[in-house]
C-alpha cells in the first residue's frame, strides 16, 4: 500500500524555516509545509515560553509602551550588563505559565502571562510568551504586537527578535524577517545571542553560508550560545555538510541533554543517511524531553507507517494534532493510517480536515483516490446473483470516484515525476473496471442460465400434468 507524503519534517531549510524561539533552555524551534515524501521540512517549534531567572538586585529601567508591530527596532538601550532575568514580582507567575505550556495547558498558561504582567508591567519574557501563544493559534499580527512590547521593554532581547523576524518567515516573507534582524542588532551590535538570532533568520531565508559565519561570530561571544549552536548545525544539514551537522546537534546534547531540538536534528540526520534505528531513537529522544513537539510526534508516526504498524503511526499523529490542531500534514498522515486500518470513513474525514487547514494540499486528492482504489467494502457470505451484481456495480462505482480523484491530483500537480505511480493507477483501474463488467455479465448470464432452468422445469412439469390428465381425466389432484 502505497502512503503518500508524509512529512519529514527538519528544521533550518531554507524559507520553510518557520521558527520561532521558545523557552530560553530550549532554543528555537520551527514549522512546516507541505512536501513530497522524499523531502525533508522545517518543523513548527512547540510552545516553549522562556522560562524566569532570578531577579537582579536591580530593576531594568522603563521601557515606553510598544507601538503596532513594524521592521524598525527599538531605539533605547539597556545597559549592558543588564541580565535577561525576570522580576521577583512575575517570577512566580511566569514559572507557573511555564510549566503549564510544557503540559500542553496553554489556556493556564496564557493566564498566568498576563498575571506575571499585572504583576510586573515591565516583564518582556510574559510578553514574548503571550505572543508565542498566538502564534501557536496563527494569530500573527497579535502575536507581533506582544514581540513589539517586549522589545520595547529590553530592546536587545533576541528571543523576541527573533520571534517577531520569524512571523515574516510565516507570512512567506523570510528576508524581511533578516532586515528586521540586521535593524535590531545594528542598534547593539555587542549583543551575541542577536548574532545567534541572524544566523537562525539567514537559515531561515535560506543563506546558510552566511548563517555559518554569523553563527560563528555569535559564538566566539559565548562558545555554548545553543541558538548559534542550532543556527550552524541546520545551516551545515543546508549546505549537505551530514557529519558536521551531526557533530553540532551532539555538542549541543553535551552542553545540554533537554535541547529537544538537538535531537530532531540527529534524527532527521541520520534520516538522511539512512540510518532508520537511529532517527527513530532520536525522535523518541525529542519526545522525551519535549512532549509538546507535534513535528517529533509526526516523523514517529511515519516510521511506524512505514513498517505498517497503523495503530501506532495513528496514535503519534494524534498526539501531533493534541499539540497543533492546525497542522495539516498531521491530518493528512492521519487519513493515511486510518486508511491502513481500513477506516474508511475515519480517513476520508481526517482529510477533510486537512484540506480545511490547507486546501492547497493537492496531494489530498491522491489519498482520497487511494481510499477508494485499495479498501474493498467486506462481501457479504451467500449472496444471491442480485447481491452480487449490486457488490460488484458499487465496486466499479468506487474505481470510478478513485479515476476522478486520481485526474483531479494530476490536474492540480501539474508536470509529475517519473516515478509518480497515478499513470500507472489509471491503468489498472481501466483493468479492473473491465474486469468488473466481464464480471456481472458472468453473473448476469449465470442469472439467466438459472433462471431458463427454472423455466425449463416449471414448463417440463406443466407437460407432465397435462399428459396425466390426457391419460386420465378423472385425476382431481392432476
Amino acid at each position: 500500500m502505497r502512503r503518500l507524503y508524509t512529512q519529514w519534517i527538519l528544521a533550518g531549510l531554507g524559507a520553510a524555516l518557520l521558527a520561532w524561539c521558545g523557552f530560553l533552555l530550549d532554543g528555537c524551534g520551527a514549522a512546516s509545509r507541505t512536501v513530497r515524501p522524499d523531502s525533508e521540512e522545517a518543523p513548527e517549534a512547540a510552545f516553549e515560553p522562556e522560562e524566569a531567572e532570578p531577579a537582579p538586585e536591580k530593576p531594568a529601567p522603563e521601557a515606553k509602551p510598544a507601538s503596532a508591530p513594524t521592521p524598525a527596532a527599538p531605539a533605547a538601550k539597556p545597559a549592558a550588563d543588564q541580565p535577561l532575568v525576570a522580576s521577583d514580582a512575575c517570577m512566580p507567575s511566569l514559572d507557573r505559565g511555564v510549566a503549564l505550556a510544557k503540559n500542553g495547558d496553554l489556556g493556564g498558561a496564557e493566564q498566568s502571562f498576563k498575571a506575571a504582567l499585572a504583576a510586573d508591567p515591565k516583564c518582556f519574557q510574559a510578553e514574548n510568551n503571550l505572543g508565542l501563544l498566538q502564534m501557536r493559534r496563527n494569530n500573527y499580527q497579535t502575536a507581533a504586537d506582544h514581540f513589539s512590547r517586549a522589545l520595547t521593554m529590553r530592546p536587545d532581547y533576541a528571543e523576541a527578535a527573533l520571534n517577531r523576524a520569524m512571523i515574516y518567515a510565516l507570512e512567506g516573507d523570510a528576508r524581511r524577517g533578516v532586515l528586521f534582524v540586521e535593524t535590531v542588532l545594528a542598534k547593539n551590535p555587542q549583543s551575541g545571542p542577536l548574532k545567534g538570532a541572524l544566523a537562525r533568520m539567514l537559515v531561515a531565508a535560506g543563506d546558510s553560508a552566511r548563517a555559518v559565519e554569523t553563527a560563528k561570530q555569535a559564538l566566539k561571544a559565548n562558545e555554548q550560545d545553543v541558538t548559534a549552536l542550532m543556527a550552524l548545525g541546520w545551516a551545515f544539514y543546508q549546505q549537505g555538510k551530514q557529519e558536521l551537522a551531526a557533530m553540532v546537534f551532539k555538542n549541543i546534547v553535551a552542553i545540554d541533554e533537554s535541547q529537544a531540538e538537538a535531537h530532531f536534528g540527529m534524527a532527521v540526520v541520520a534520516k538522511r543517511q539512512d540510518k532508520k534505528a537511529d532517527a527513530q531513537q532520536n525522535f523518541l529522544n525529542a519526545i522525551r524531553w519535549r512532549d509538546a513537539f507535534p513535528e517529533a510526534h509526526l516523523n514517529l508516526g511515519i516510521y511506524y507507517l512505514e513498517t505498517e504498524e497503523f495503530d501506532k503511526a495513528a496514535d503519534s499523529f494524534k498526539k501531533a494534532i493534541e499539540y497543533n490542531p492546525r497542522l495539516a500534514e498531521a491530518w493528512l498522515n492521519l487519513g493515511a493510517a486510518y486508511a491502513g486500518l481500513g477506516k474508511e470513513r475515519e480517513a476520508l474525514d481526517a482529510y477533510d480536515r486537512a484540506e480545511k487547514l490547507n486546501p492547497g494540499l493537492k496531494e489530498l486528492n491522491f489519498n482520497r483516490a487511494l481510499v477508494y482504489f485499495q479498501i474493498e467494502p467486506p462481501r457479504p457470505a451467500n449472496q444471491t446473483p442480485q447481491e452480487e451484481v449490486r457488490y460488484i456495480e458499487n465496486l466499479s462505482r468506487r474505481l470510478e470516484m478513485a479515476k476522478g480523484y486520481f485526474g483531479k491530483y494530476q490536474r492540480d500537480a501539474g508536470e509529475l515525476p517519473a516515478d509518480d505511480p497515478t499513470g500507472d493507477y489509471l491503468k489498472e483501474i481501466e483493468t479492473m473496471q473491465k474486469n468488473n463488467e466481464r464480471a456481472v455479465k458472468r453473473v448476469k448470464q449465470r442469472q439467466e442460465r438459472e433462471e431458463q432452468k427454472r423455466q425449463d422445469k416449471k414448463a417440463d412439469a406443466q407437460q407432465n400434468f397435462l399428459n396425466a390428465i390426457r391419460w386420465r381425466d378423472a385425476f382431481p389432484e392432476a
